[in-house]
């Protein structure tokens, strides 16, 4: 069964926003965060339940896993198939 990664449009809102931020600074830093933030995803399908249950949800198929300060929150309610929901700061709450 093939493995796939489905964003929403916040999550890669989420992404592009993060980018620009950073980017003001440095966009060699910028496209750095943003290559190890897509890297870690990508390990996702492989490992779908390395991620913790998101507490803001109490939901078992809403899971997050964390790279640097953010959080990269997905679902695994249809695998293989792999939805990222939301990149968010760590100091952020998801609600």
């Amino acid at each position: 069964m093939e493995e796939r990664i489905v964003w929403s449009k916040l999550a890669f809102a989420d992404l592009q926003d993060i980018y620009e931020y950073i980017a003001n600074d440095s966009a060699f830093y910028a496209a750095r965060l943003v290559d190890g933030i897509e890297k870690r995803i990508s390990t996702l399908p492989f490992q779908p339940y390395i991620g913790r249950v998101v507490p803001e949800t109490d939901a078992d198929e809403i899971r997050e896993v964390l790279y640097g300060n953010y959080r990269i929150m997905y679902s695994i309610h249809k695998l293989p198939t792999i939805y990222i929901y939301r990149i968010i700061r760590t100091s952020q709450n998801y609600r």
